[in-house]
């Protein structure tokens, strides 16, 4: 699979619950679940299933966005406690969440191959009917939409999510408390 890699300098904002050191580079530890924002425990085992080998792992990378806007980073799962510009050091991809919620979404609700109203069931109000013996391949065509940095195409707008497992404090571009 072809991995989305960013290859020019970007401005990034990683929201952390810390505070962080102003010129300071970070490399990223693994994490667990309670370390950082980001999908269900089970969405998270199933990416890490389908990850492919050149990808970097979402429990070994620090998460940011091209966005400082609070209510894009809280959607994104990030802190808002402190968020701070950063520079990527090495590696970075760029993932587009939105299909998380659709993983999400064919992972957790039940399906079957009844039909309502000579319609069968469908998981989201955009995507096809899917029956249970399309779960496993639905789920695996879009957990490699995401690790291959696809755009979500059901909307005009991406949250888009940059993975990298080290980045350079800039500056603090907001101080706040998660309500």
């Amino acid at each position: 699979m072809r991995l989305f890699e960013v290859t020019t300098q970007k401005v990034l904002y990683h929201g952390s619950p810390q505070p962080l050191k102003i010129g300071k580079a970070y490399r990223v530890r693994q994490w667990t679940k309670a370390d950082q924002g980001g999908a269900s425990k089970e969405v998270e085992a199933f990416l890490e299933k389908h990850r492919p080998n050149n990808a970097i792992p979402r429990n070994k990378a620090f998460y940011m966005t091209d966005s400082k806007k609070l209510d894009i980073l809280d959607l994104v799962g990030a802190s808002t406690d402190y968020v701070y510009q950063v520079s990527p050091i090495g590696r970075l991809e760029r993932h587009d969440l939105q299909w998380l919620n659709d993983i999400d979404a064919v992972m957790n609700r039940e399906f079957n191959d009844e039909v309502n109203d000579g319609m069968p069931n469908s998981y989201s109000w955009h995507m096809p009917p899917i029956y249970n013996s399309e779960k496993a391949d639905t789920m695996v065509m879009l957990v490699q939409n995401y690790w291959g940095g696809k755009k979500y195409p059901y909307n005009d707008w991406a949250h888009w999510e940059y993975l990298s497992p080290s980045f350079k404090v800039l500056k603090l571009v907001y101080e706040g408390h998660d309500e």
